[in-house]
């Protein structure tokens, strides 16, 4: 298995539903992985550097958990990338510090799957909105994992119990296939 660092991406994790229960239900799952939470660590968008390359270098596995918003990850996340995979330390002629780890994309979506298909309202697929993730993974060295993703991920009425059996049961299953993916 060896050493599993999960970087969580949502900007506002207490507020998060999904992508908290999946990490909750994840860390039963995997107790030794680390799990760094951005938007605690980093509410200001001012990210240290060589303590997240550090965190990298140590790791096997890289997961990037996340909601997908606007087609890609949160602007944390997408800051956390910027300022932290750069040339020297992740690419170019020196940049060899994350080749051969696996990288794996853990997210979750609001809109259901049907949705993402030619027909739906979203007019491609998931799998068309990871060429970004797939091209992040080749620059870098990166082994790429197939994703881990869920959609449909809301709660709207907590106190709906089909509802919100439905939701959890998801929620079970996202963390049950990474920890899968991860193992």
């Amino acid at each position: 298995m060896g050493k599993i660092l999960v970087i969580s991406g949502h900007p506002d994790y207490k507020k998060s539903i999904a992508n908290r229960a999946i990490i909750n239900e994840f860390r039963s799952l995997v107790p030794d992985a680390e799990i760094v939470y951005l938007d605690s660590e980093y509410p200001d968008f001012n990210i240290d550097v060589k303590r997240e390359q550090k965190r990298l270098a140590q790791a096997d596995t890289v997961v990037l958990e996340f909601p997908f918003w606007w087609y890609s990850a949160p602007s944390l996340m997408r800051r956390y990338l910027e300022q932290v995979m750069t040339y020297g330390f992740a690419f170019g002629p020196t940049g060899k510090a994350l080749t051969g780890k696996r990288l794996i994309v853990s997210f979750t979506t609001g809109a259901a799957a049907e949705a993402y298909s030619p027909q739906g309202y979203q007019h491609y697929t998931i799998e068309q909105f990871m060429p970004q993730f797939r091209a992040l993974s080749n620059l870098c060295g990166l082994e790429w994992q197939e994703p881990i993703y869920s959609c449909g991920m809301t709660l709207a009425n907590p106190d709906d119990k089909e509802a919100a059996n439905v939701f959890y049961n998801k929620v079970a299953d996202h963390a049950r296939r990474l920890a899968d993916a991860v193992g």
